[in-house]
């Protein structure tokens, strides 16, 4: 009667895991480096597409993200502010735009976004997330993102600055079909119980 019941245990364990699950993936939109102190640099990027970091087929996006940050080093000890403008579109994000403005001497200190979002740390397991602001979308989409780099004030700086793409994703099913493993789960917990019933009597 414990075999079956042991049985049972992993039959259900089997289907709670048979969902499939989330995954997630990222792909760089791009980076900036700024050399040159009071002038500002301008560009665009176009994140990559979820298919284009292969999300196809039977997967699909869950949710989406744009993470991006910036920062320098400036090599004098005179006090230097950076100002990144920050403009998205391309899916429905919750920020259209923001700004971040870092301060400090010989570097940056952490940013400061004019949204009011949390500097989230850099993730080490793979795939591998540098530290950013988080700006999550609500409908699905490839994100464009434009930006203006500058130093207000100070001199010899030196500014970089990056947006990524992540899309998590769900993976299919690999495991038996769920409901079934329920069924047969709680068919070998009957019998388990009613043999036990009858030993009893005995």
């Amino acid at each position: 009667m414990k075999i079956l019941a042991g049985l049972a245990f992993a039959a259900f364990m089997i289907a709670g895991n048979a969902f499939g699950g989330v995954a997630y993936v990222v792909g760089t939109c791009g980076t900036f480096s700024n050399p040159a102190p009071n002038s500002p640099l301008t560009g665009t990027w176009v994140c990559p597409t979820a298919a284009s970091l292969g999300i196809s087929g039977s997967l699909t996006v869950a949710s989406e993200f744009v993470s991006y940050d910036s920062d320098y080093s400036n090599g004098l000890n005179s006090s230097v502010t950076t100002v990144t403008k920050w403009a998205f579109s391309g899916a429905g994000l919750a920020f259209a735009a923001d700004t971040t403005t870092s301060t400090g001497s010989g570097s940056s200190g952490p940013a400061v976004s004019s949204d009011g979002l949390t500097l989230n740390p850099f993730q080490v397991l793979p795939p591998v997330l540098l530290a950013g602001f988080y700006n999550n979308a609500s409908s699905f989409g490839t994100v464009t993102v434009n930006w203006t780099n500058s130093a207000t004030v100070g001199s010899a700086i030196q500014a970089t600055g990056y947006a990524q793409i992540v899309y998590d994703y769900n993976t299919p099913n690999t495991s038996p079909e769920p409901v079934s493993m329920l069924l047969f789960g709680t068919g070998l917990l009957t019998l388990s119980l009613v043999g036990r019933k009858k030993f009893a009597r005995k």
